[in-house]
């Protein structure tokens, strides 16, 4: 703000700077002004405005403009303090990262200023940790500093020289200038991680570190200037929030439901209504929650979904014509027909529209209330959404992930908008509700009693209490009630006024209920007689049969079925049995007595089932205390051998429970990709509440059973519990019949994967192989070595077998088909040999010397082959799988080509299987290189690149995916891992169906040069891959031998992919064998063999397949190369 001398009087910053400005101007807001403001106001004369991106550079520039200006009404910033900076002074020795208040002319370099301190200091504390960097101090390392392990990156400090130490300070610095990307993306994904493994302290330690980085390392703009930003453009945001959420058309309408609740009182929803994007408050709608009893915001938003649209329904059907030629219309395309402006209705004031957008205020629980009911009325196509407002996340049905806005997005502020005035506008009911009940009274609810007649009673009598006890005579003497008509007929018994009838009926009613009577108090302003000690000492009945109870417990539903494609189970249930004594009811045992009941049960038990049963005293106490209505279980999960024991001798007052245990009838096999479950928590232990589970429920941890937890978990059974006055039980019955969760049908060949995984165990100590279906991208083996049972985890593993799994050093719990990634070594020639075919940069017939080395730069390139083997075209190069050719051939095409081809096959980003973790693997571009290595990609770095060596990393599961788009001519299918979801009497509820993400255009010429080359790679004489040649079926494919890892733990990843049979293709394939530390083996010895070992047995029996007619220029003759062995190089 300044002032007519243009001088600045005020700085200040707002997300809405027109209402903030606005305000200070409203006739109620300067009144309520103090001096100061008011003086300011007065002296206004022009403005001046900023936009910034985010609120750490408002904050930022409102300081320098404070200080800069030093304005008069300005309070903050006016001392001499500054933000925070990073000094590094590269001209030490051993350079440390110092806060700073001021920037010098020094030599040092700076970074800042940053608006957050207690970020700023965690980012330095992760920059000390993740790059191993000094950070306060003076001089260089001290002893503690050069033992300390907090800089063992991977080295102490003692351990490196001062160069290689200012390496790391270089790294440091490029991260604090906004190179944070992929160190953020591995943090979030470690914190998906652990919240996945339920750890969740550490994941929001991950959170809240992912934050601070993001808001130190995130750039900040220049400043620009303008004038007041201009009113909000609503439609503009309605159209850009249906691009956002992909909307058939702009959301128009749109409306949106809360639920506002305090205790259980006065349940209420609103429904708010915008249209064109503003609020259109004559279809305002609030509603009172009838049918949910206490706080269940899932069952309450379900209701308040129901009663709206089906109302909306129920206008639209009086207005609908014609009804015969329109049978067969579901309720959502009757009301797109009656809403069109072709539509010819009876009514068209009357009509209400259906919204373009629902939203619900909450998460995954209210938007899946919302959809079940939306479902049952027929309007699953109506576009709905959940808006959760702790991150501003918008949950979609379907998605299992929230799609979240940027914050200064029109999109998201419109949502806002919209979800703001939905809570204002039920909280306003919601609170004129309870300010009515203050002054309500039980006389009330009397009919014939007015609100003069109440007055009057209470005024005379005091409280209903004491006019409970009044006589017919006193409550007709009382003035302006007096005698009843009519009273001398009734029988001798009964004469009472009637008016005295109904009060002392609704108040024995309403006994139960404590009642404040606030019009008993308001209304006693004239004296009135004080109640007797007699009076005072009424026990009302809720004391007097506080035993009597009724208990509705949820009874947790047995868990989908996985099956594989066939509907060969990979998870289902069965049910196990627990061991429990029941306590004989009124619960009147004294600690003694209980715990003698329960010991003389627990030894008959032991001599049952012939084992030791262990529960202390304080167990049984507490059970006995806060739960005893309930069975107290001694012994779980019992054998067949005990449980038939059991059953035939149960000793009184002990019962066996039925419970649903999940078992995978295949042990081992596919058990990475199924998962496996988890108990939600343990037994309780605390007094019983309504809707508690009659034993803990479990979920899914790891796997199809976490991804897919909330369709297999079914829907809860109730069981009723009833207890008398004395607290003895009455009754228990199964109210409702808990309903089976959903099953889930993979994609998966359980006789593939059975031989993917045998093959594994027998050829490989760790490897990984996967099968899919060239033709429409199913996935049908996904096998790692080495694996483990999930039945381990069923009903619970013990500390002692997972660490034993977690300190394996074959890691079986890692699924290396999706969540390992490995140079390809020469597997990755088929994507160069595309690259430089389609790019025009090689031809097929062109040639290459295959030599031994080839110079490049000044480093010495070598060929796996010790010899020279001429000049070769593509077709033979693939198939002797010479280096030095793709080094010449990668060069000669450049990398742009080669990254461009290697990211349409799949590699470096996610199949989007639904199983967490799966890794993006890597097609390393300059981007990357400079981040990691300080360059652009050299030709170097494109030799290596040409044989899959370097930094490129790919899972088995991206290269099987490649191998399909090869098989099949181009067409990139989308990975499927689950074919659809269904309820257990085979109705689909979600399908997963084919689909073709893009076509290549990969030309013919193209694709007959790499089916050839891949047939002889297994079939010709100079190929690498003999040992994968079939007697019946002609195979395809390339092999592969690369190195990874430090040199003194450098590990061999061995290669076998293709397709088959080659004519055309049902299977495409990847195989990796992973090598011990130092060991020498091969793809075409070591991966080959094992994908030759399951398609025998495939193949088995099936007549020989013709051989593939040679290419015409193929008739005349060309050198090809002798039969030879594979090298490491490969």
């Amino acid at each position: 703000m300044r002032d007519r001398f243009n001088r600045v009087i005020y700085v200040g910053k707002a997300r809405d700077l027109r209402k903030r400005v606005s305000s200070y101007f409203l006739p109620s807001k300067v009144a309520q002004t103090d001096l100061k403001t008011r003086a300011m106001l007065d002296a206004v004369w022009d403005f001046e405005t900023h936009t910034v991106r985010s609120e750490a550079e408002s904050l930022l520039l409102e300081g320098k403009l404070i200080k800069e200006y030093r304005p008069r009404y300005n309070i903050s910033f006016r001392d001499d303090k500054r933000f925070l900076l990073v000094k590094i002074d590269m001209s030490e020795e051993w350079p440390r990262f110092r806060l700073a208040r001021f920037k010098k002319d020094d030599g040092a370099r700076y970074f800042g200023p940053y608006a957050h301190a207690g970020a700023l200091r965690q980012t330095l504390n992760f920059m000390r940790k993740k790059f191993g960097v000094l950070t306060f101090g003076r001089g260089s390392p001290t002893e503690r500093e050069l033992k300390s392990s907090t800089y063992q990156v991977p080295m102490r400090l003692s351990e490196i020289s001062a160069e290689q130490y200012r390496e790391r300070v270089v790294q440091a610095c490029e991260f604090l200038e906004g190179h944070s990307r992929e160190m953020i993306a591995a943090l979030e994904e470690e914190m998906r991680k652990a919240a996945g493994k339920m750890d969740f302290e550490k994941a929001a330690e991950l959170r809240n570190m992912v934050e601070d980085l993001r808001s130190t390392t995130k750039p900040t703009r220049r400043f620009t200037r303008g004038s007041l930003p201009s009113a909000i453009d609503p439609m503009a945001e309605v159209q850009a929030l249906a691009d956002a959420l992909q909307l058939p058309r702009p959301p128009r309408v749109m409306e949106c439901f809360d639920i506002s609740n305090i205790s259980t009182t006065h349940v209420v929803a609103s429904m708010v209504c915008f249209r064109n994007g503003v609020p259109d408050k004559d279809n305002y709608r609030r509603y009172r929650v009838r049918t949910v009893e206490g706080q269940d915001d899932f069952a309450s938003m379900a209701e308040v979904v129901r009663r709206r649209y089906s109302r909306v329904l129920l206008s639209l059907a009086e207005t609908r014509v014609n009804a015969a030629e329109y049978s067969q219309e579901n309720a959502f395309e009757i009301a797109e027909r009656l809403t069109s402006p072709q539509s010819a209705i009876r009514n068209p004031q009357s009509y209400v529209r259906l919204p373009d957008l629902i939203i619900v205020d909450g998460g995954k629980g209210q938007l899946s209330s919302a959809c079940r009911e939306l479902q049952r009325l027929g309007l699953h196509d109506l576009p709905i959404i959940g808006l959760a407002k702790e991150h501003e996340e918008i949950y979609r049905p379907g998605r299992a992930l929230p799609l979240q806005l940027p914050l200064d997005s029109g999109a998201l502020r419109l949502l806002q908008r919209i979800r703001d005035e939905a809570h204002r506008f039920a909280n306003a009911y919601h609170q004129l509700l309870m300010k009515k009940r203050v002054g309500e009274s039980i006389l009330d609810d009397c009919p014939g009693v007015s609100q003069n007649r109440k007055n009057l009673l209470l005024r005379r009598f005091g409280s209903v209490n004491r006019l409970r006890k009044a006589t017919v005579d006193q409550i007709a003497s009382t003035e302006g009630i007096g005698p009843c008509s009519g009273i001398d007929a009734l029988p001798s018994r009964s004469k009472m006024s009637i008016l005295q009838m109904k009060v002392r009926a609704l108040i024995f009613v309403f006994a139960v209920v404590p009642i404040v009577d606030a019009q008993a108090q308001e209304t006693t302003a004239t004296p009135a007689a004080s109640p007797t000690p007699s009076e005072e000492a009424i026990i009302p009945t809720f004391e007097t049969q506080k035993l009597a109870r009724t208990y509705i417990l949820d009874v947790p539903a047995p868990r989908g079925q996985i099956t594989d494609r066939n509907g060969v189970p990979l998870a289902q249930n069965r049910l196990s049995y627990n061991l429990a004594i029941n306590f004989p009811t009124p619960l009147d045992f004294s600690d003694t007595q209980a715990l003698s009941f329960v010991r003389e049960k627990i030894d008959k038990a032991e001599k049952l089932i012939g084992r030791t049963l262990r529960i202390s005293d304080e167990a049984i106490l507490r059970n006995y205390r806060n739960r005893g209505i309930m069975p107290l279980e001694i012994a779980q999960n019992l054998s067949q051998t005990e449980y038939k024991e059991v059953k035939d001798n149960l000793p009184a007052g002990m019962i066996v429970r039925p419970v649903y245990v999940r078992t995978y009838p295949n042990g081992k096999l596919a058990g990475q990709i199924v998962g496996y479950t988890g108990k939600t928590g343990r037994n309780p232990d605390g007094i019983v509440d309504n809707h508690e589970t009659l034993w803990p429920e479990t979920e899914g941890r790891e796997g199809l059973e976490q991804t897919f937890n909330e369709m297999l978990a079914g829907k809860h059974g109730e069981y009723k519990l009833t207890f008398d006055k004395d607290g003895r039980k009455t009754s228990e019955k199964l109210v409702t019949a808990p309903v089976p969760g959903y099953n889930i049908v993979t994609t998966l060949d359980l006789h593939l994967q059975e031989l993917a995984e045998k093959t594994l165990e027998a050829k490989a100590k760790r490897g990984a192989i996967v099968i899919v279906d060239p033709n429409n991208g199913d996935i049908l083996a996904l096998a790692s070595w080495p694996t483990y049972d999930p039945n381990l985890f069923i009903p619970s593993i013990s500390s002692e077998k997972f660490k034993a799994l977690q300190d394996d050093p074959n890691i079986p719990l890692l699924p290396r088909a999706f969540r390992s990634s490995y140079p390809p070594g020469s597997t990755f020639k088929i994507a160069v040999g595309i690259a430089a075919l389609e790019s025009g940069a090689v031809h097929s017939d062109d040639q290459f010397e295959c030599v031994p080395s080839i110079q490049i730069g000044n480093l010495t390139f070598h060929n796996w082959k010790k010899s020279g083997r001429g000049a070769l075209n593509f077709v033979q190069a693939l198939t002797e799988s010479c280096d030095t050719w793709f080094y010449q051939a990668g060069i000669k095409t450049g990398a742009e080509p080669i990254i461009d081809w290697a990211l349409k096959l799949g590699f470096g980003g996610k199949c989007g299987i639904p199983l967490r973790g799966e890794a993006e693997g890597r097609v390393p571009n300059d981007e990357y290189m400079k981040a990691t290595h300080g360059r652009k990609l050299l030709n170097g770095d494109i030799a290596n690149l040409s044989i899959g060596q370097g930094d490129t990393q790919v899972t088995p599961l991206q290269m099987a995916q490649a191998m399909g788009i090869v098989a099949n001519g181009g067409t990139f299918y989308q990975t499927r891992l689950v074919q659809q979801v269904q309820t257990f009497d085979n109705k689909i509820v979600t399908a997963y169906s084919v689909r073709a993400k893009k076509t290549l255009d990969l030309s013919s010429e193209t694709l007959d040069e790499l089916h050839t080359g891949m047939i002889d790679v297994v079939n010709g004489p100079g190929g690498t891959a003999h040992q994968a040649s079939l007697d019946n079926v002609e195979t395809a494919g390339k092999t592969g031998t690369a190195q990874w890892g430090p040199k003194n733990k450098e590990r061999t990843a061995a290669w076998f992919t293709g397709f088959l049979p080659a004519d055309q293709p049902r299977f495409a394939f990847a195989a990796l064998y992973e090598g011990e530390v130092g060991s020498k083996v091969h793809g075409g010895s070591a991966a080959a063999p094992m994908i030759a070992d399951i398609f025998k047995e495939i193949y088995k029996g099936q007549q020989t397949n013709g051989t593939r007619k040679p290419r015409a220029r193929e008739e005349t003759e060309v050198r090809r190369a002798e039969p030879v062995e594979e090298d490491e190089s490969d």
